[in-house]
């Protein structure tokens, strides 16, 4: 008897938020090097080689991002957390970048401003991206909005209550059910 082949769903239909924001990063890197290419050249014309760096530059930071661990869950962290993996995760797409660029002899048809000026502006506005979500579920959750409620399980009860008495948990998006 033939078993029906299941279906497996696509990274995109299992995790529909980071899948998201990885392509708006994608897209912000695209849009921080034509905006570095404009500020450099003074034209938003870019040639092909300019293109292939921008779209080498995109996937690079998006691959970094997502294997520091930006695009998992940030419930439970703190901001400075996430700033800091996120600087960790530019930095580390900036050095294979400059790394490529140095070993395939190719770094001398680049401009450094038009390279320098992308990845600042790209990190910033990753940075305002992530500042701006951080705002807004901060608020939701001062609302009593995007909540995950959680039963503490102790047997002694002392570091439940310390648990159970911090506010800090609701802050950072967790409501305490109960304590047992």
């Amino acid at each position: 008897m033939a078993s029906i082949p299941q279906y497996q769903p696509t990274f995109a239909e299992r995790y529909p938020v980071p899948f998201f924001v990885a392509l708006i990063d994608f897209m912000l890197v695209i849009a921080a090097g034509l905006l570095a290419h404009y500020y450099r050249f003074g034209h938003i014309e870019m040639n092909g080689r300019y293109n292939t760096a921008t779209l080498l530059t995109a996937i690079t930071v998006v691959l970094c991002l997502g294997l520091g661990g930006v695009y998992g869950s940030q419930r439970g962290y703190a901001f400075l957390r996430q700033v800091s993996v996120l600087i960790a995760g530019w930095c580390v797409a900036a050095g294979i970048m400059f790394s490529l660029s140095f070993f395939l002899k190719v770094s001398e048809n680049y401009s450094r401003i038009w390279y320098t000026s992308m990845l600042a502006i790209g990190g910033g506005l990753s940075f305002f991206l992530r500042l701006t979500a951080f705002l807004i579920l901060k608020r939701l959750r001062a609302s009593g909005m995007n909540l995950k409620t959680v039963l503490l399980v102790d047997s002694a009860g002392e570091s439940t209550g310390q648990l159970y008495d911090g506010l800090a948990l609701e802050r950072y998006g967790f409501k305490v059910l109960d304590k047992i």
